[in-house]
């Protein structure tokens, strides 16, 4: 039950943190309409200060994760159970189904690792390339104008996407918890 209130608040304060970044944003559009350039460029840094704090929380998890396949790595390394089930079966050959279980076992989790590391591999190269083109092609004046106009329809959406998941993860929270 204490894991489910500890969710229930972060998703509380993921709600927060939407709903501040969709007023930022209808204030960026409603200020872009009037021409306020200066207002616009406040709000701006606002939202990139907003989503940035998202962007460092993500990195926060990112490296809670590798600490984790960190640990699973040692644990994977010390080979002590599959040798003392490897003595078992010196001493005993009933052993012998037990044995091979957990060396396919131990197969089975360097295989799945290697996964994750292949997928986190190619997800940072893909993001790699993202930020390279972002960075290589930023708008002027004009431009940023117009992406103003067209995006901040589409952030409100993703806003909204992203309540959606969060209350959905609620309920299956709540299912999995009964």
């Amino acid at each position: 039950m204490k894991y489910l209130q500890l969710y229930r608040q972060y998703q509380d304060l993921h709600r927060k943190s939407n709903a501040d970044l969709a007023t930022s944003i209808v204030k960026l559009k409603s200020l872009n309409d009037n021409g306020n350039y200066l207002q616009v460029s406040l709000i701006s840094l606002d939202i990139v200060k907003k989503t940035m704090g998202k962007v460092k929380t993500t990195f926060e998890n990112t490296a809670l994760f590798w600490r984790q396949v960190a640990k699973h790595c040692s644990r994977l390394s010390s080979i002590e159970n599959v040798e003392d089930t490897r003595d078992c079966f010196k001493k005993d050959p009933s052993f012998f189904n037990d044995f091979v279980d957990a060396i396919k076992a131990s197969g089975l989790e360097w295989l799945s690792l290697a996964h994750i590391n292949h997928i986190a591999a190619t997800s940072i190269l893909q993001a790699k390339d993202n930020v390279d083109s972002v960075m290589n092609d930023l708008p002027d004046k004009s431009e940023a104008q117009k992406i103003i106009q067209s995006c901040t329809k589409e952030i409100q959406q993703m806003v909204l996407e992203e309540n959606v998941k969060l209350d959905k993860g609620s309920v299956l929270q709540i299912k999995d918890a009964r």
